[in-house]
Formats: structure tokens, C-alpha cells, sequence
């Protein structure tokens, strides 16, 4: 698609230049810039943590506070309090002198991305419900200083990914249970998330960035509410998902919160042209090893479908260069059949 481009044309008047006079051209008068519009009275907001004023900002009275800090270094500002008084949300406070909020600190963190893994497919999975588990998971890894502890979970064996992150981060008071069950793969509700993020940043802060954000949000919207709060910009290592290509809006914020998991059916640096079949979902691999498609979704209770499926991977594969990975299936009751080892099928 091409882009229209404007062009703005301003008019000009002239004079006649006199030159059948010798009288002398009138100065060209010069209009005055209009006086600008008289300000209300600006305040100095100080921010200080331990002793230090670590930013300062002007607001105009009445006004509440727009660039409160989120950290100090590698640690969250989990409150703040006027200076002489209680505590406050600065977001939500209109000004009407000079001001000075001590923030207290929490615990350190790692600040250097890759705090929220890859599923069990090695994909990230950008649009599936950001759970209870992914939340508990990823706020584990941020802590630079783990809790210990030991908390009996119903719902969470020894054996599940979130059992280390799930049974301390419980004990520690970092998350709570119902009827002594940690629900882990339900999408956490935005006032759980405040919950969680408020042990180690602002009530204001975590608020400010809960709320460009809907609820349920997905994995790539949680990924940029703990990017905006840590002020992750750039990582070291950039992680590669075939489901995140460079082309999708949610590609920086996965780029700095993703972290890899194992791919088994990658080869290389980067998934080859073709199909291949994850965990009975059929996806197309393009040339810049990024999938092109959204998955065919592959159960008995969908063969009704799969006619057509083997029909198009018949196509397809014989006027390209694509190969068919790790995928296989057979209706004889319908006669469709297609296997990846042979690259073919019939459906008859």
C-alpha cells in the first residue's frame, strides 16, 4: 500500500517594486507575534529515596504529578509518602504547592528481560490468557533475592512449571490461595495482577500501566505492563519465536520479556520452510523462518475438514518447495490420509 503525501502551499502578496518612481518603497510591515497565553502558577515536585532527590519535575497548580519515578536503580518504589505526612498516589494528587514525596523500596530485581518463558511448545504464544501461573512464573524470575518457604498447593504438583515460583512466592505473601488452591491456569484478574506487581512497585505505577491494558489480557499485553515498570528497552540476547515475527505490534515487547524454550524441531538458528505439526496444531513456516498463518487446529472432532486440509497440503507442496515436519494423520472412515515421510496423501 502507498502512502499519499501532501504538500501545503502558503500565499504570498507583493508590491509593485516602484520602479517608475524614484519615492522610496514603504517598510514592509511586520506583524507581532501574539503575547502567549499568561501560565498558572508551577510548582517543583521533588522526589527523594533514602535521603536523595532522584528527579524532579514542574507542575502547573492544581495538576497532578506526571513523571513519578517507578525505580531507583535495579529496585521497585513501592510507596510514596508526603514529606511530614502519610502516604499518597502521587498519580492522584493535585498540586497546589512545592512538593516533596519520599518513596520506600523494595525488593532488587533482574532487570534484563527474559523473565517470562516460552510454553511447553517452545512458542510463545503472544495471544493465550496470561494465567496465574505465567504471573508467578515471571515475577520469580525478576526477584534477584528468592523467598523461600514451602507452601502445600491442591492443585500444583512437584512436577508443574510453576511449582518453585507458585509454592514460595505463596508463602512469602506474594500471592494467595482459594479453598488451598492456586487455580494455576486461569487468567489472572487485573486486581490480582495489582496485587502481585504492588510487592514490588507503586500502587500509582502499576495502575498507570494496568490500565492500557483490557482484562483478561493475553501474554504479550502482560509482557509490556512489566516492561513499562521495569523500564526494559533493549536486551542483550533477543529471543526467537517462529509465532513473533518482526512485522506483528506486540514483536518489542515480546522481544525484551520472552525467553526461549526448547524448539526439537528446529534444526538450526531458525525454522525451516514448510508445515509442521505442534501439539495437533498445523502450522506454515514462511522463508524468514516465521509462521505465515494461523494454525489449522487438527482433532477427530474437526476430520470433516480434513479433506480439504489434504488437498491443500497436496497443492501446495507440489508447487513449492515446502516439506511437511513431524505430521501425520488418517481417516480410513472418511479416506483421508496424509503422511509428512511420504509427502503425500490421498483422499479419495
Amino acid at each position: 500500500m502507498s502512502l499519499a503525501a501532501a504538500a501545503l502551499f502558503t500565499g504570498c502578496s507583493y508590491r509593485p517594486d516602484g520602479t517608475e518612481t524614484t519615492a522610496e518603497k514603504p517598510a514592509e510591515t511586520v506583524e507581532a507575534e501574539p503575547s502567549p497565553t499568561p501560565k498558572g502558577k508551577q510548582f517543583t515536585v521533588s522526589y527523594v529515596v533514602d535521603g536523595e532527590t532522584i528527579s524532579e519535575e514542574s507542575v502547573p497548580e492544581g495538576w497532578s504529578p506526571s513523571a513519578v519515578p517507578a525505580l531507583q536503580g535495579d529496585r521497585g518504589i513501592v510507596s510514596w509518602t508526603v514529606k511530614g505526612g502519610g502516604e499518597v498516589n502521587p498519580w492522584n494528587a493535585p498540586i497546589t504547592a512545592d512538593t516533596v514525596y519520599e518513596g520506600s523500596l523494595g525488593p532488587e530485581l533482574i532487570r534484563t528481560g527474559a523473565y517470562l518463558a516460552a510454553e511447553s511448545d517452545g512458542l510463545f504464544h503472544p495471544l493465550n490468557k496470561f494465567t496465574r501461573s505465567d504471573a508467578a512464573r515471571a515475577v520469580y524470575e525478576l526477584l534477584a533475592v528468592k523467598p523461600s518457604g514451602e507452601t502445600f498447593l491442591k492443585d500444583v504438583t512437584t512436577r508443574a512449571r510453576c511449582y518453585e515460583a507458585a509454592t514460595t512466592l505463596v508463602t512469602a505473601g506474594y500471592m494467595e490461595l482459594t479453598d488451598g488452591k492456586f487455580y494455576p491456569d486461569v487468567a489472572i484478574t487485573r486486581s490480582e495482577m495489582a496485587s502481585l506487581l504492588e510487592k514490588l512497585f507503586s500502587s500509582g505505577a502499576v495502575a498507570e500501566a494496568l490500565s492500557k491494558v483490557p482484562e483478561p489480557m493475553d501474554r504479550a499485553q502482560a509482557a509490556g505492563v512489566i516492561n513499562e515498570l521495569l523500564g526494559l528497552s533493549a536486551v542483550e540476547t533477543k529471543p526467537y519465536f517462529p509465532d513473533v515475527s518482526p512485522s506483528m505490534d506486540i514483536y518489542d515487547a515480546v522481544e525484551l520479556a520472552g525467553r526461549e524454550g526448547s524448539i526439537s524441531w528446529v534444526k538450526g538458528e531458525r525454522a525451516e520452510a514448510g508445515f509442521v505439526n505442534l501439539e495437533g496444531y498445523l502450522y506454515r513456516v514462511g522463508e524468514d523462518g516465521y509462521f505465515e498463518v494461523e494454525a489449522w487446529f487438527l482433532s477427530h472432532e474437526h476430520r470433516d475438514h480434513y479433506y480439504e486440509l489434504a488437498k491443500m497440503l497436496r497443492d501446495y507442496t507440489e508447487t513449492s518447495n515446502y516439506k511437511i515436519n513431524n505430521f501425520y494423520f488418517d481417516f480410513p472412515e472418511i479416506g483421508v490420509e496424509w503422511d509428512s515421510a511420504a509427502g503425500s496423501g490421498d483422499y479419495d
